[in-house]
C-alpha cells in the first residue's frame, strides 16, 4: 500500500512539468488602433486547453505604474480581443494576458504597447513621423520592418515607405489640406500592429526656385525673343513673363509649362524701345517665385547710325545690355552691305557703347547689328541701316549786290548753289581796302537762292563801305569766295538858292551803265528822276531857281545801274544813300498894302523858307497889338476887332528859326493905304 501511495504521489508530482510542457504560454502577435481609439488585441491560443479556465487581459495606459484587470474571457478558442475604451488616439496603450488553468500555474503573455503616432508639421514641405515601438526588442513572429500609409485624398491609403526605425520624413506636397497617416508592422501569424492614425494640416507656402533670364534679344524684325534656364523644382508648373510699362510691372504672359524656356514678345517694337522684362516661376498651388524684378535683363536698342559724307564715316551707338549672367564681356559688330550676309567687322569691350566705322563707298546701303556676348550667352540689337550718300560740293557763290535800302544799313544780294548742303554764308565788310581786314559780322544759314543778307549795323550816312562772301558747306569748309563790293555814299550840298551840288563814289562790283538820280520833295509819294550820269561822272547839279518847295527840304538818292547783257528791266540797281539838303530863299516883307485891293493883306514873300516857331505881330502908333499869328500862311487883312483901321503906318515884328535853327527877327514898317 505505501509503496503505491508513494508512486501516486510521485506520479502527481511528476506531473507538473508534464502539464507544463503541454501548456505552452500564448503567444500575444498584434494591436490594431481602431479609427475610434479601441485597441484590438491579436494571440494565438495555447496549444492544448486541458484544464483551461479563462484568459485575464491586463491595461496599463501609461508607460509606467501597475496594470489593472480590465476583463476575461472563458473561451480558449477566442484569440482577439477589443478594449472600447481604450483611447490609443492619445497615447501608446500596454496589454499583456494570463492564461489560467485548473491545475497549473497561470501563464502571461507578453506585454505589447499599442502603437501611438505623432505627426510633426513644422516644415510645411515634410511630414515628421514618429511612433513607440510593439516592445523592444520586437516580440517573436514579428516583422522588423515598418510600413508607412497615408491617407490622401480622404478615404485613399496609399503605402509611402518603409523603414526598421521608429521615424519616417515624408514630403509633402498639397496646396492646403489635411494629411493622415499610420504606421503597419506586418506578423507572421496572419495580422498585423497597425498604429493610431494621426494627421495634421499642410499648406504649400515654398515657393519654387527662381528662374534666370539668360538672353533677351531683339529680331529684326523688332520683336524680342526672350530665353531663361528651367527651375529646378520638380513641382514648378510654369512661367511669368513680366515687362515693365507706365512705371510698373505689368505681366506679359503665364506659361503653363516647366519645360519651356523661351518667349516670343510681339507687341512692342525693339527697334524704337528698349523694354526692361522680368521672369518667376510658379507652382501647382499658384505659389510665386520672387521676381527677377531687381535684375532686369532689356534687348540693346541700336540707335540711328550717323553717317558723315565729308569724313565717309558712321557712327554707331547704342544701349547697354543690362544683367547678363554671366558678367557682360563686351559687343560685336556685324555689318552688312546692301543687303548681303552679316559679316564680323570689330568688338568693343563691355564699357564702351559706341562705334566708329570709316573709310565708306558713297552709294552703298550699309546695315549693323550689335551682339552682347557673356560666356556661352549672346543678344542681339535690331538691324539699323544708312545710306551713305555722296557729298556734293557746292559750285557757284556770287555776290549780285550791295545796296542801301531806304532805311538804312546794306542789304546783300546773294546766289550760291543751294543744291548742295550749305551750312553757312559768311559776310565780311571793311571801310578802306586792302589795308583794314575785312570783319566778320554775319553768320547765315543757306535755305534757299538767292538769298538777302542784310547788315544793320552798317552806318551808310558817313561811309561807303566794301563786301565779300564766303560759303561753308556741310563740311565746314571755306569752298568760295566772292568778288568785293562797294556801296555808294552820295554827299551834297546846298551852293545857293538856285543849286544843290550832289557827289558819291563809284560802285564797285561789276560794271555800272549810268548813274540816275533821283529827288524826293516834300507831299512827293515817289521820287523823281532828275538825270542820268555816265560811269565815269561822280557829280550832279540840280537847278532848283524854278523848283517850289515849301519847307525848302530836298531829299536825293543815286542809283546804279549794272551795265549786264540781261535785258534792261532785269539789269542789277544798288541804290546809295539818302541825303536831305534844306534850302532858304530870302524872303520880302511888302512896306504897303491896300485892304481889299489886288494885294490885300501884309505879311512875308518868299519861294521856300524853313520856318520854325513862325510869329508875326502887327502894332499901331501908340504900340497897342493889333494883330498876330503864329501861321504863315495867315496875312493882317488890315482890320482890327472887325473894322478896317485908319489909312497910316502901323509897326511890324517877325520872328522865327531858320534851318539852321538861328533865330531871325524882323521889324519894320507898313502903310495902309486906300
Amino acid at each position: 500500500m505505501r509503496y503505491l501511495v508513494c508512486f501516486f504521489v510521485a506520479f502527481w508530482l511528476g506531473g507538473m512539468p508534464l502539464l507544463k510542457a503541454q501548456n505552452d504560454p500564448p503567444k500575444f502577435h498584434c494591436i490594431t488602433v481602431n479609427p475610434d481609439g479601441s485597441a484590438m488585441l491579436r494571440w494565438t491560443a495555447p496549444t492544448s486547453t486541458t484544464g483551461f479556465q479563462r484568459y485575464l487581459i491586463y491595461f496599463n495606459p501609461a508607460s509606467t505604474g501597475a496594470f489593472v484587470l480590465i476583463d476575461q474571457i472563458d473561451n480558449a478558442l477566442i484569440s482577439t480581443y477589443t478594449h472600447v475604451d481604450a483611447d490609443a488616439n492619445s497615447g501608446p496603450r500596454r496589454y499583456y494576458f494570463v492564461a489560467e488553468y485548473e491545475t497549473v500555474t497561470s501563464i502571461s503573455s507578453d506585454t505589447l504597447s499599442s502603437m501611438w503616432l505623432q505627426v510633426d508639421n513644422t516644415n510645411q514641405a515634410m511630414a515628421g513621423l514618429y511612433w513607440n515601438a510593439p516592445r523592444t526588442p520586437l516580440h517573436n513572429g514579428s516583422s522588423d520592418t515598418y510600413e508607412i500609409w497615408r491617407e490622401l485624398p480622404v478615404g485613399v491609403w496609399s503605402f509611402r515607405g518603409s523603414t526598421t526605425t521608429t521615424s519616417f520624413q515624408d514630403p509633402v506636397v498639397v496646396c492646403n489640406d489635411s494629411v493622415n497617416y499610420r504606421i503597419v508592422l506586418p506578423n507572421n501569424n496572419a495580422c498585423q500592429s497597425v498604429s493610431s492614425a494621426t494627421g495634421a494640416r499642410f499648406s504649400d507656402i515654398v515657393y519654387p526656385d527662381k528662374p534666370q533670364l539668360d538672353s533677351v534679344s531683339a529680331s529684326p524684325d523688332g520683336h524680342v525673343h526672350l530665353g531663361w534656364t528651367a527651375s529646378l523644382a520638380t513641382d514648378t508648373w510654369g512661367y511669368i513673363i513680366y515687362r515693365f510699362e507706365q512705371n510698373t510691372w505689368q505681366e506679359v504672359s503665364w506659361i503653363y509649362d516647366r519645360e519651356v524656356t523661351y518667349f516670343l514678345d510681339d507687341a512692342v517694337d525693339a527697334c524704337t524701345v528698349s523694354p526692361e522684362y522680368a521672369i518667376a516661376s510658379f507652382d501647382s498651388c499658384m505659389n510665386k517665385s520672387p521676381g527677377t524684378f531687381l535684375n532686369p535683363q532689356r534687348p540693346i536698342l541700336m540707335n540711328q547710325v550717323v553717317y558723315n559724307s565729308c569724313s565717309l564715316t558712321n557712327q554707331l551707338s547704342w544701349t547697354s545690355y543690362e544683367n547678363a549672367a554671366p558678367a557682360l564681356e563686351g559687343y560685336n559688330i556685324y555689318e552688312s552691305i546692301n543687303g548681303s550676309v552679316f559679316a564680323w567687322i570689330d568688338r568693343v569691350d563691355a564699357t564702351t557703347l559706341t562705334y566708329m566705322q570709316g573709310n565708306l563707298s558713297p552709294g552703298m546701303y550699309y546695315t549693323y547689328k550689335i551682339e552682347a556676348f557673356f560666356g556661352a550667352g549672346t543678344s542681339n540689337s535690331c538691324e539699323v541701316s544708312v545710306f551713305a550718300s555722296e557729298y556734293a560740293k557746292p559750285a557757284f557763290l556770287n555776290l549780285m549786290n550791295v545796296s542801301v535800302p531806304e532805311g538804312g544799313g546794306v542789304e546783300l544780294l546773294v546766289d550760291a548753289d543751294v543744291a548742295a548742303t550749305i551750312s553757312s554764308l559768311i559776310a565780311k565788310r571793311s571801310v578802306v581796302l586792302p589795308q583794314a581786314p575785312f570783319t566778320l559780322y554775319s553768320y547765315t544759314p543757306v535755305i534757299e537762292a538767292p538769298v538777302l543778307v542784310t547788315d544793320e549795323t552798317a552806318s551808310t550816312s558817313d561811309s561807303a563801305y566794301y563786301y565779300s562772301l564766303s560759303l561753308t558747306d556741310s563740311c565746314g569748309a571755306n569752298m568760295l569766295e566772292t568778288a568785293t563790293h562797294r556801296t555808294m555814299l552820295l554827299k551834297g550840298n546846298n551852293a545857293s538858292e538856285q543849286q544843290n551840288v550832289l557827289e558819291w563814289n563809284a560802285y564797285e562790283g561789276w560794271d555800272v551803265l549810268e548813274y540816275r538820280i533821283y529827288r524826293k520833295l516834300t507831299g512827293q509819294d515817289v521820287p523823281q528822276l532828275i538825270g542820268t550820269n555816265l560811269p565815269g561822272n561822280l557829280n550832279f547839279i540840280d537847278q532848283i531857281s524854278g523848283v517850289s518847295a515849301g519847307d525848302g527840304v530836298f531829299a536825293y538818292v543815286v542809283e546804279a545801274v549794272e551795265n549786264a547783257t540781261n535785258p534792261p528791266d532785269e539789269a542789277l540797281i544798288s541804290r546809295s544813300n539818302v541825303i536831305s539838303l534844306t534850302v532858304e530863299s530870302g524872303l520880302f516883307m511888302p512896306n504897303a498894302f491896300r485892304p481889299g485891293g489886288l494885294n490885300s493883306t501884309f505879311g512875308p514873300v518868299f519861294r521856300f523858307a524853313g520856318f520854325r516857331d513862325y510869329r508875326l505881330s502887327v502894332f499901331n502908333r501908340w504900340g497897342k497889338l493889333i494883330f498876330d499869328t503864329s501861321d504863315v500862311n495867315n496875312g493882317w487883312d488890315g482890320r482890327y476887332a472887325g473894322e478896317l483901321v485908319p489909312a497910316g503906318a502901323y509897326v511890324y515884328v517877325l520872328q522865327y528859326l531858320n534851318q539852321y535853327g538861328e533865330t531871325v527877327t524882323k521889324r519894320g514898317a507898313v502903310s495902309v493905304v486906300y
